[in-house]
């Protein structure tokens, strides 16, 4: 775990990784392995497609149960480039370079990020699992 970065918004997080800071013996995030994207292949009806993410990552919650979440961050094209995060992801189809939300939402997928997320996401990420309310119940960092 790295030490996080003071930057005006208070501490903010360096990693995926940083991001629990409590309950790290229960869930863990950090970007989505391959294989873990395969699990999540499916059908997704490109008729349905409303949003366009750019500079996007797959990130993968790890339950200590050996469950798996999914969820995708990035820069969204109806939010004029904001970050946005997408979660649960259902389904994704590579080929055609979408995703399906629970709720049905279908996203685009563009031009995909390399890396860890820069800060503007793993604010983004942090503030809507607040706001969701996750943010206690996972341990996540709190913004000063």
């Amino acid at each position: 775990m790295s030490l996080p970065a003071f930057d005006g918004w208070g501490v903010v997080p360096a990693s995926l990784d940083d991001v629990v800071t409590r309950y790290r013996d229960e869930v863990c995030l950090g970007l989505a392995t391959g294989r873990e994207l395969d699990g999540a292949t499916g059908y997704v009806d490109p008729l349905d497609g409303r949003d366009q993410l750019t500079a996007w990552r797959a990130v993968a919650f790890r339950y200590a149960d050996g469950s798996l979440s999914l969820a995708l961050l990035g820069d969204s094209a109806s939010l004029a480039g904001a970050p946005r995060l997408a979660v649960p992801v259902m389904a994704v189809n590579q080929d055609r370079s979408l995703a399906r939300t629970e709720d049905g939402e279908v996203l685009q997928l563009g031009e995909p990020g390399r890396g860890e997320p820069p800060k503007r996401h793993l604010l983004a990420l942090i503030v809507e699992l607040h706001r969701r309310g996750l943010g206690h119940a996972l341990g996540i960092v709190a913004l000063a």
